[in-house]
């Protein structure tokens, strides 16, 4: 096996990992928000609710740390090892 497909198919199952992680990740920070976020108010808790609400929580709580930037990150690698290893198979073809 050439080294140079197998460093393309690297960066490629390593940003779909990463990119499933993130989504993943996301989903999950999500849930755990809206679920206390629902508690608080059906309790009536309005300070929680408030504080859940705004943008003053605890990092690592609600927000996740997969953003935009990381996103286009991994699409960019993947569509990168895509086209490389189409290219080189059409070439030995």
């Amino acid at each position: 096996m050439n080294w140079n497909k197998l460093f393309y198919i690297t960066i490629l199952t390593s940003s779909i990992v990463h990119l499933v992680w993130g989504f993943y990740d996301v989903h999950e920070k999500n849930s755990v928000c809206n679920i206390m976020l629902q508690t608080a108010v059906e309790q009536k808790n309005s300070d929680l609710a408030g504080y859940l609400s705004q943008s003053q929580e605890p990092d690592g709580l609600c927000h996740s740390r997969y953003n935009g930037i990381k996103l286009i990150i991994d699409v960019g690698l993947i569509s990168y090892a895509i086209y490389w290893l189409n290219e080189k198979k059409q070439k030995s073809a």
